[in-house]
């Protein structure tokens, strides 16, 4: 059946709302990977003001002074990384807009779907606690695992939306679900298992992070960095090698019976699988240069949302189709 415009609006601002989490996922490994953590000292503001400053002039003279409890001690400003820091938070408000937006258009499947408007509305009190994690992050001075549960949110809040989209599309048959072919349970059940093993190995990565930037604090040439990382590192390597032929075994498996062209999500998923894994084998064999670091993360965490994507279509046509 055709969708109306606030059909299509719902859809939309969900849509919109995981791209720009993407977008915040990407800038904050920018962020860490320029080291801009602390190019903003306070939160919300930025030194106090909500437009940051572009030279030190802007600054009072004695601004490190003023943000000493906040790690800024000995730190030199750098408009650079004050802006990248800044950016990133900005991407965060659009995110907040995004979703409360995505929220208001779930009412109007209140008759129909109260459940769309319930997982909307947790959706929406997620993002709203992201925001205030953030600003922990920064009174924290970039606790290490405070940066990890930050990134861990942002996730569930991707799976979320999008498990809402997927459930509004077929439950009210805005997308009617053609050709579907039943996937037997123990595959189901495989694919929850690849979601969790994936889940483990970005949680890996952050703490093949947290050693890399320990060897960076302590003046270890990035070229060393390599042999210096402990066995975080070498399982991560190998839980990699093991995810691609996990991934290639199940989508060959489920699309057995169904076509499954480089634009469908089995597609978008080998697509973001091999730019994840070359970003891996450059970080690994190129002395991790600091462009790909970003890339790596935001690879491995679109990974997660397309393969949670095709679980909770695969599931919800399981259930609607019985």
């Amino acid at each position: 059946m055709p969708i109306d415009r606030k059909e299509r609006a719902f859809i939309q601002f969900g849509q919109l709302t995981v791209i720009l989490i993407y977008l915040v996922i990407l800038a904050g490994g920018i962020v860490r990977a320029t080291g801009s953590g602390m190019g903003c000292p306070d939160w919300p503001k930025c030194f106090d003001r909500w437009v940051p400053p572009t030279k030190v002039e802007e600054l009072p003279a004695n601004y490190q002074i003023i943000y000493a409890e906040r790690g800024y001690a000995s730190t030199e400003f750098n408009a650079v990384k004050t802006w990248i820091e800044y950016v990133n938070r900005l991407l965060g408000v659009l995110v907040g807009f995004s979703i409360f937006l995505f929220l208001s258009f779930s009412f109007y499947f209140y008759k129909r779907s109260k459940l769309t408007v319930f997982l909307a509305f947790v959706s929406f009190l997620l993002v709203s606690f992201q925001g205030w994690l953030g600003s922990m992050v920064v009174s924290s001075l970039l606790s290490e695992w405070m940066i990890t549960l930050h990134m861990l949110v942002a996730l569930v809040i991707v799976l979320l939306v999008l498990f809402t989209v997927a459930y509004t599309r077929l439950k009210l048959n805005l997308q009617p679900s053609r050709g579907f072919t039943q996937v037997k349970p123990e595959l189901m059940v495989f694919g929850y298992i690849l979601l969790l093993v994936l889940l483990l190995q970005v949680l890996m990565g952050t703490q093949v992070r947290e050693e890399v930037d320990g060897l960076a604090k302590a003046g270890v040439l990035r070229t060393a960095w390599i042999d210096e990382l402990g066995a975080f590192f070498q399982v991560h390597r190998v839980m990699g090698m093991a995810i691609l032929v996990m991934v290639v075994f199940w989508l060959r498996a489920v699309d057995l019976n169904q076509k499954s062209g480089w634009l469908s999500v089995s597609g978008l998923i080998y697509i973001s699988l091999s730019i994840e894994l070359l970003a891996g084998l450059f970080l690994a064999y190129m002395d991790f240069p600091a462009f790909m670091q970003p890339m790596h993360l935001l690879m491995g965490t679109v990974l997660i949302g397309l393969a949670g994507f095709k679980m909770a279509t695969l599931q919800l046509n399981t259930i609607i189709n019985r």
